[in-house]
């Protein structure tokens, strides 16, 4: 994680090839490939937005909306939980825009197709919990 640190703390833009590497590291650390495998199998009957409500809200048990490009995810934290935001020296919105990659690449793995992720409230960006539309 040291060298994520340095390259968010040394450089002025989130490019994406930062937050490529960022993304596949943090998933790495967490054990977030099996996790995806395990995700994979619950979610291969998703086919529609009904589909994917149901699998966010009766499944997986999280706050979520349908919105009119996708669904919405409250994820109900009370501030930020990732471990780089106290080690970072430069502004930590750009956390947020790591988040939207790490979603982006897990969900699209999850579901097998391109999914896109819109940060909707980051505490970084002055919201009051983290809120992501998947655009699907």
């Amino acid at each position: 994680m040291d060298n994520i640190i340095k390259i968010f703390n040394t450089t002025k833009e989130n490019t994406d090839e930062m937050l490529k590497y960022s993304v596949k590291l943090c998933i790495e650390r967490d054990g977030g490939i099996s996790g995806i495998k395990k995700l994979q199998k619950i979610a291969k009957g998703c086919r529609t937005k009904a589909d994917y409500f149901n699998f966010f809200t009766n499944i997986l048990g999280l706050n979520a909306e349908e919105s009119e490009t996708g669904i919405i995810l409250h994820l109900n934290k009370t501030q930020c939980t990732c471990p780089m935001a106290s080690q970072l020296t430069v502004d930590k919105s750009r956390l947020c825009d790591c988040t939207k990659e790490r979603e982006k690449y897990m969900w699209s793995k999850v579901f097998g197709r391109e999914i896109d992720i819109r940060i909707v409230e980051s505490f970084w960006r002055g919201g009051n919990d983290c809120v992501l539309e998947l655009i699907l």
